[in-house]
């Protein structure tokens, strides 16, 4: 959870995240945008630390779609 509202608890700089989040969510065809959400691979690192078992959910089929 992020905010660009400088008052913000959740503020970050949106340079910031540019600079160390954004360069890790590369497009997976050179054609398309870089994924966000479900796709970025901190996202698939967190899911396979943590031990998913169940892929139910909607949030689940897209981390599966994303790994295919």
């Amino acid at each position: 959870q992020t905010d660009l509202n400088t008052y913000s608890r959740y503020y970050t700089d949106p340079v910031v995240w540019g600079k160390t989040v954004a360069p890790f969510s590369p497009s997976l065809c050179p054609d398309a945008p870089s994924p966000a959400g479900a796709a970025t691979p901190s996202f698939q690192i967190l899911d396979l630390l943590f031990e998913r078992k169940s892929h139910a959910s909607q949030m689940g089929n897209l981390m599966t779609l994303a790994r295919t």
